[in-house]
């Protein structure tokens, strides 16, 4: 008994590195597929610009109940003959936003885009760490570092800024129509200076701002300090930003999911849905709803903003452009779909 168990040992023990050589051999084999698949899925994705669809069940989301009416300017998309968007013939916001760049002729190097579900953090890209001239879109960022310094105790609303010349800058807003006609005021006050740069887009005001914050804090802390409010969730930074007007999708995006969750910075969006004239994102989507703040400086062309319903933030779309032909219809349209396709998707 004891020699037959030997002489099987003996057997079997020629055949254990053969046994161990082919485990080897499917580990190597399933490491090479999983490699690949990963290849592709990561390729996919770079493709498709989807960075995170972990999207929520609409079951879990409050329904959205608004009338077209409430929310749309009706007689302008009437006026424009825009057909209503079928939401049924999309897979999902990715499909819209794709397709809406096609029927323009957008390609992906003239633009910079983040789409991002605020309910669900579904979120949707196109060169979101590209960065571009920034025009008035900054004047976000500008209004949340004079709310910090209000909240240090460093400024209150109320706090006076004397105009000086070199403020001046031609452009829209009720500061500068004053400035230029002889009939400014000698001293605004910082809520009346924020006001004008965020709903009228007014460059003397902001240029004010600016200066009375470096006055506080020292010469380049407006742009030092905008960049470290977001640095953390932005990561990549251009370090031009420093000296340029510029900015990224993704880095506008880091402001709007702060003000839009904390509620110290709701003036800001109190004025940013007061903004006017009508334009871009708010053509056809009241700006009642759609707290937007767009901007445009030579051959680029931004908008940048936040749509409201029950209250509550619904998504953000940041898009930076630049030489579009079609720049303005693009962007009236952008919103527009993708405003209509998530209200199909989180309506009753």
């Amino acid at each position: 008994m004891s020699n037959q168990r030997k002489n099987k040992k003996k057997q079997i023990l020629p055949i254990i590195p053969f046994i161990v050589l082919g485990l080897a051999l499917v580990a190597v084999v399933v490491a090479i597929m999983k490699f690949k698949d990963d290849t592709a899925l990561a390729e996919s994705s770079e493709l498709s610009g989807v960075v995170d669809a972990s999207e929520s069940s609409s079951e879990t989301l409050t329904p959205l109940t608004a009338t077209n009416d409430e929310i749309y300017n009706v007689d302008q998309i009437t006026a424009d003959g825009v057909e209503a968007l079928d939401a049924s013939q999309y897979a999902d916001m990715a499909a819209v936003i794709e397709e809406t760049m096609a029927d323009f002729g957008v390609s992906a190097e003239d633009i910079s885009l983040v789409y991002t579900n605020l309910q669900t953090n579904e979120t949707y890209t196109v060169n979101e760490d590209s960065y571009m001239t920034a025009a008035s879109t900054l004047k976000v960022p500008l209004a949340t570092v004079i709310i910090d310094a209000i909240e240090a105790g460093d400024m209150t609303w109320e706090s006076p800024v004397t105009y000086a010349y070199e403020d001046y800058e031609e452009g829209d807003g009720t500061i500068t129509a004053a400035v230029a006609r002889g009939t400014g005021q000698a001293t605004y006050t910082i809520e009346e200076l924020m006001g004008e740069s965020l709903m009228h887009s007014d460059n003397t005001a902001t240029n004010m701002l600016i200066d009375y914050y470096e006055t506080v804090y020292g010469e380049g802390a407006f742009r030092s300090n905008i960049v470290a409010e977001v640095y953390d969730q932005v990561g990549d930074i251009d370090e031009a930003i420093y000296e340029d007007n510029i900015a990224s999708a993704n880095f506008l995006t880091a402001y709007y999911k702060l003000i839009s969750t904390n509620e110290i910075y709701q003036p800001i969006l109190d004025f940013l849905l007061q903004t006017s004239p009508d334009r871009l994102f708010t053509t056809y989507v009241k700006s009642s709803v759609m707290a937007n703040k767009y901007g445009n400086y030579a051959t680029a062309l931004n908008d940048t903003g936040i749509y409201y319903e029950n209250d509550e933030a619904q998504y953000s779309l940041v898009v930076y452009t630049d030489g579009l032909t079609e720049g303005e219809d693009f962007l009236a349209n952008l919103n527009l779909r993708v405003n209509e396709y998530y209200r199909a998707t989180y309506g009753e």
